[in-house]
């Protein structure tokens, strides 16, 4: 059982916004600093979230599986990765 994935999981649900502006956007920042990343604090405070109302028509891929409808984000997105990973 992997304990870090379960704590960060159970911190974004209990506190949203730690992703962007908390301690595990902290932690994300000291990571990324550490392996070379480019991504710094205000890039992620400055991060907005679009929910889309109405996925089915509004730029993704609809890709059926046996009797389940995904819908993934078109490119550039990982969205192609993750159905290949569900379906193979």
């Amino acid at each position: 059982m992997d304990f870090n994935l379960a704590f960060t999981l159970e911190e974004i649900a209990d506190h949203p916004d730690t992703f962007y502006t908390g301690t595990l956007a902290n932690d994300i920042l000291h990571d990324l600093e550490e392996a070379g990343g480019l991504i710094t604090q205000q890039d992620l405070e400055g991060f907005k979230v679009i929910i889309d109302e109405n996925p089915e028509v509004n730029n993704t891929v609809n890709l059926p599986y046996f009797n389940l409808k995904m819908l993934i984000p078109p490119a550039p997105s990982s969205g192609a990765v993750l159905a290949y990973t569900v379906v193979f």
